[in-house]
């Protein structure tokens, strides 16, 4: 059986994996292909949970009418409240987890260490010098700490993620 890696990520912990035999170059690719990849999760997420929202909630109507000619219990009844409970468990899941907002902080780490790796590739300031490859490196570290740090307050807090439920929105 395969062993499994778990991916460099804001989910598993941490973004920066680094390997001393790497450039820095090669850091910076690593890193922007680390956001990327956790940035498209979270949009999938994003989508697959507001789609789910609006499918559930159209589909109750519909059900309803259903009920008026076939199976009165379980177009009328049943399943409506299957999918509204399901809806508020997705709305409040989508408030807790707030993948709109993960995808966007990572998405914007992303530009910003594009434009450092193109500042490095063009030799712009501060790559200029003959430090530049350290200078990248910090920059490297800059950006995953900063995502780290934002990513951390976007982690629900117990008492919130309680009052949240309790008051079920």
């Amino acid at each position: 059986m395969p062993v499994r890696r778990k991916r460099a990520g804001p989910e598993s912990g941490g973004l920066l994996s680094s390997d001393p035999s790497r450039s820095a170059l090669e850091e910076c690719d690593a890193l922007l292909a680390a956001l990327g990849s956790a940035g498209d999760a979270q949009r999938r997420r994003a989508h697959f949970v507001n789609l789910s929202i609006a499918a559930g909630t159209a589909a109750i109507p519909v059900l309803l009418l259903l009920s008026t000619q076939y199976l009165n219990f379980w177009f009328g009844k049943v399943l409506p409240a299957i999918l509204a409970s399901l809806t508020t468990t997705a709305a409040v899941l989508l408030q807790l987890l707030k993948p709109h907002e993960r995808w966007r902080l990572l998405r914007v780490e992303q530009a910003v260490l594009e434009t450092v790796r193109f500042r490095y590739a063009h030799k712009l300031p501060p790559y200029k010098e003959a430090d530049r490859d350290d200078r990248l490196l910090e920059s490297v570290v800059a950006v995953a700490e900063a995502t780290n740090n934002e990513w951390a307050a976007l982690q629900p807090e117990s008492a919130g993620a309680a009052e949240l439920l309790q008051a079920g929105h």
